[in-house]
């Protein structure tokens, strides 16, 4: 969540280590999260009290998707990864937020 927060907030990536970060970030943590919540490994994972770590990770995953500078390539990673993460929510009646609506 925290690598996920920074390539959000921090603007378009204008090093080397932040250019790497973002690609690793929008893609490959993007496709595990996607993975571990399309298996069914994941259904302990929405408990109630894993609950607020779920909705950081789609507001995370949200954030990502607001960054205009990204490739068509990660997004599409990124907005998998919402949906994924909204399907599961929908199934399994977790409320989401207005503001990730």
């Amino acid at each position: 969540l925290v690598d996920i927060s920074l390539v959000a907030n921090n603007g378009r990536p204008t090093t080397r280590h932040e250019q790497v970060l973002e690609q690793y970030v929008t893609i490959p943590v993007m496709q595990i999260i996607t993975s571990f919540f399309s298996s069914p490994f994941s259904d302990s994972s929405t408990s109630n009290a894993r609950q607020p770590m779920f909705m950081r990770l789609l507001k995370g995953a949200f954030q990502l998707s607001r960054c205009d500078w990204l490739s068509g390539e990660q997004k599409f990673h990124v907005e998998n990864c919402i949906k994924t993460l909204s399907e599961i929510a929908n199934e399994r009646k977790i409320v989401i937020t207005a503001d990730l609506n």
